[in-house]
């Protein structure tokens, strides 16, 4: 009986794993590319407010990117947000140090 209830639980895992639809994400060739003003939008919203320090480009790990150093709102640090040129994705966020 035992081994029954477990045939019958991985039959339906498997239909369950059959029918599934995988997520449509947008692809490099059908996504539109970033421009610097949309960049810095999009690192102030990742930092949850602030305002823009300094807007470079930058290539991280192959991938065409601006990195974005934001003053960040209500706090005492700079944040360094990596968005990529392509797709306007975040590639990274790292501490950049103290605001002067």
């Amino acid at each position: 009986m035992q081994d029954l209830k477990a045939v019958t639980i991985m039959s339906a895992l498997a239909v369950c794993v059959a029918g599934a639809v995988p997520m449509r994400t947008a692809s490099a060739e059908t996504a539109k590319p970033v421009d610097e003003s949309q960049a810095e939008t999009i690192a102030i919203k990742a930092c949850h407010g602030g305002t823009v320090k300094s807007e470079t480009t930058t290539t991280t790990h192959g991938v065409p990117a601006y990195a974005v150093e934001v003053n960040v709102a209500n706090k005492s640090f700079i944040e360094r947000v990596t968005v990529d040129r392509q797709t306007g994705a975040i590639l990274g966020e790292t501490y950049a140090g103290q605001q002067t």
